[in-house]
């Protein structure tokens, strides 16, 4: 007994379904590359959530509250791990650390020499009704044999907190002083994250 061979549009059509399964499969493992399945540097491949950005930044010429020219504003901070500092420069112009974590308190000091010279920074008060507790936060440092004074230093907490939201008060660069009125000045604030990523917001904001 003789098999007859399929039909043609038969035999196309089983060729039509391997070839759409072989495409359809070899997208779903190009995905699964490109979000971070299998390195085979050895390592694991992650997308940065790390972010910043700033709202309601305003710079304030003269006539201020606080010392002129005087900006301020609001950073937000949303990342999967806390953030170690954010740096703001001013129309390309570096201007200082608008965020540092931890913090970093240094001031003079002076004392006998060769003491250790301290000053209290401030305190901490707790209290449950019958118990009460009180921290106090010192910078301290070791004044040298041929002085009587050195710089003194505390370092805070580490701010473990992944999404907050941070007061900016600050100012600008020296060649920027007097802020002119009707310019345009450009803030640049870059974040950096305890993994090592950056990210970057700028602002343009009219001195009013």
């Amino acid at each position: 007994m003789t098999t007859e061979p399929p039909p043609r549009s038969y035999t196309r059509f089983v060729v039509a379904i391997v070839v759409a399964a072989v495409v359809i499969g070899a997208i779903i493992f190009a995905v699964y590359l490109g979000i971070g399945g299998v390195n085979h540097g050895g390592s694991t491949n992650h997308i940065s959530v790390n972010s910043i950005s700033v709202s309601g930044l305003s710079i304030c010429p003269s006539n201020c509250i606080y010392p002129a020219p005087y900006v301020s504003g609001e950073i937000l901070i949303n990342g999967s791990v806390p953030i170690s500092s954010v740096t703001v420069s001013v129309n390309g112009t570096y201007e200082g650390l608008a965020l540092q974590n931890p913090s970093t308190t240094t001031i003079a000091c002076s004392t006998a020499i060769g003491q250790i010279c301290s000053i209290e920074l401030g305190a901490t008060e707790y209290s449950s009704g019958t118990y009460t507790s009180i921290t106090k936060y010192y910078a301290t440092c070791s004044v040298p044999a041929n002085s009587t004074s050195c710089s003194a230093t505390y370092t805070g907490s580490v701010n473990t907190l992944t999404e907050f939201i941070e007061e900016y008060k600050g100012s600008v660069p020296n060649n920027f002083i007097p802020v002119v009125q009707g310019d345009t000045y450009v803030f640049t604030f870059v974040a950096t994250f305890q993994d090592g990523s950056t990210s970057t917001a700028t602002v343009s904001i009219v001195a009013e």
